[in-house]
């Protein structure tokens, strides 16, 4: 289930493909007011899209399933938080900025407070966002490692390169374009892995909520300074947060100046609000099903949390998932003896899993008949648990579960015993 030819061409293909088309808006930049601010031509949906991609990295798509994964889905009040920001940009800011025509976020800087806070705030801004970029180039850098299987070093001279040549040649209007394609790209891909993985749950979406429990809870009105995401942190952390990045950085300021007028900066700003809104309540969700899939011990769910969408994406595809003939020999050979079969099959009640790739030693089906006593669908048969092994328990005391058929085909675990006494 490696990383074949046709999906290195795919990839190849998309490089060269998104760098052709950033570079094909070079005939229109004829002055720098359409090289930085796209002529003011660019409808307010493009630059919505365009900030949901901006304000969106590799980090978001691998670290946001992650959070989900080993919590719930209380990073939604920080989002909430997001929308304040936006409400308040909107109110002050902007208006602010469609005083005369501005290039940059830095010339309001200049008109109230002079040329030295004008060049302080840019320096700024030039720094932290060489800082900022670097983890994310660095980020896609580890998701092509996991996909690819390719260094780090080589990934993020290709991509920096591609990407500086058609942002170099078509200026601000290429960089909203190909952020409007990346963004489907993006999203495209979670629903596509949302509805595999929600295929290989039992029950599908309802066998989502009968078993993620607290892993939907949003609402966290605490007062305690530890917890990580509460309605109140999110408020007042996150409006902070989104005046700062939206409405005082080049970075998402300079998206807004290339509106047509102060409306349409006003309407693409808090749409792109919504947008986000629907994006991060994806990536939890994805998480939280990714969770329910896991075949992980508890122990190290956490440190592999955010492997676990790319993954995911890489194995799992809906032409790779659980099919028997993904090994190299699904039939047992006359006189071949039965720990050394090529595939263990097995099926259990809910359907989650039809079968174990194993080419020689049955690790995998060791390790899954393990890890299946502490994954939460391997309680959907309603037994109770035993209080030491947490193991369900049957009639008479009997510790038993479901998947004592996995443990006599993988190998080296032998199927528990009946109790003598149950």
């Amino acid at each position: 289930m490696g990383f074949n030819w046709i999906d290195g061409l795919i990839v190849v293909a998309y490089l060269i493909a998104i760098t052709l088309f950033g570079i094909h808006f070079r005939r229109k930049q004829q002055s720098i007011h359409t090289y930085f601010l796209g002529g003011k031509t660019i409808p307010a949906w493009a630059l919505s899209l365009s900030i949901v991609a901006t304000e969106t990295s590799t980090l978001t798509v691998i670290g946001t399933p992650g959070i989900a994964f080993g919590g719930n889905l209380s990073f939604l009040q920080l989002v909430l938080g997001y929308l304040v920001g936006r409400v308040f940009i909107s109110l002050v800011l902007i208006p602010a900025y469609f005083k005369g025509e501005m290039y940059t976020a830095y010339e309001l800087m200049q008109r109230r407070f002079g040329s030295k806070i004008k060049h302080a705030t840019a320096s700024m801004f030039l720094i932290t966002r060489a800082l900022a970029e670097g983890v994310r180039v660095l980020a896609i850098a580890t998701v092509v490692s996991v996909v690819l299987g390719t260094g780090d070093i080589w990934s993020i001279l290709i991509i920096s390169g591609l990407t500086l040549i058609y942002t170099f040649e078509g200026g601000l209007t290429a960089v909203i374009w190909t952020d409007v394609v990346q963004l489907f790209i993006y999203i495209s891909g979670t629903l596509v892995a949302f509805f595999v993985i929600l295929g290989l749950i039992p029950g599908g979406w309802q066998g989502v909520l009968a078993n993620a429990g607290q892993k939907l809870t949003i609402w966290n009105f605490s007062t305690g300074l530890t917890i990580p995401y509460t309605f109140w942190a999110g408020i007042i952390g996150g409006a902070f947060l989104n005046t700062a990045s939206h409405g005082v950085d080049q970075l998402i300021v300079q998206r807004l100046l290339a509106a047509k007028n102060e409306r349409d900066s006003k309407v693409a700003l808090l749409s792109s609000g919504l947008v986000i809104l629907f994006q991060f309540t994806l990536f939890l969700i994805v998480g939280v099903m990714l969770q329910l899939l896991s075949v992980q011990p508890p122990r190290t769910r956490a440190r592999h949390a955010r492997q676990d969408l790319p993954h995911f994406r890489r194995t799992a595809s809906p032409a790779r998932c659980l099919r028997p003939h993904d090994c190299r020999d699904s039939r047992r050979r006359d006189g071949e003896p039965e720990q050394r079969h090529q595939l263990a099959r097995f099926h259990d009640r809910g359907g989650l899993l039809s079968h174990v790739c194993d080419r020689g030693s049955h690790q995998q089906g060791r390790a899954a008949a393990l890890a299946l006593d502490h994954s939460p669908l391997g309680s959907r048969a309603g037994l109770p648990r035993d209080p030491v092994t947490r193991r369900p328990v049957g009639p008479g005391g009997r510790t038993h579960d479901r998947f004592d058929h996995l443990r006599q085909h993988a190998g080296r675990i032998p199927a528990r015993r009946p109790d003598p006494e149950g």
